[in-house]
């Protein structure tokens, strides 16, 4: 006999009311391209790198490139749809 098939001969026994174990339903999947390329701040701010850096780089202005480097903040409405449609959970 399984587990449950004990759990209930023993409510049955003991003229006791069968609880109902509802089945949660499966978890959503974290996009994972978009893991890759997004990181979440500790206020819920969305972080992606900046565009435009990945080539033509000899046409761009030194300054250009150097205003390039890092990361930048998503604008709110940008956020929201990245952590709404791609990150159900966030990231861990």
């Amino acid at each position: 006999m399984g587990n449950m098939a004990l759990v209930c001969l023993m409510f049955y026994r003991l003229n006791l009311e069968i609880p109902i174990i509802r089945n949660n339903m499966p978890k959503l999947k974290t996009k994972s391209a978009v893991k890759k390329r997004f990181k979440l701040t500790a206020s819920g701010k969305v972080i992606a790198s900046q565009a435009g850096k990945k080539h033509f780089m000899r046409r761009r202005t030194k300054a250009q490139i150097r205003n390039l480097r890092g990361t930048t903040i998503l604008c709110p409405q940008d956020g929201y749809n990245i952590k709404k449609y791609f990150l159900p959970y966030g990231i861990n």
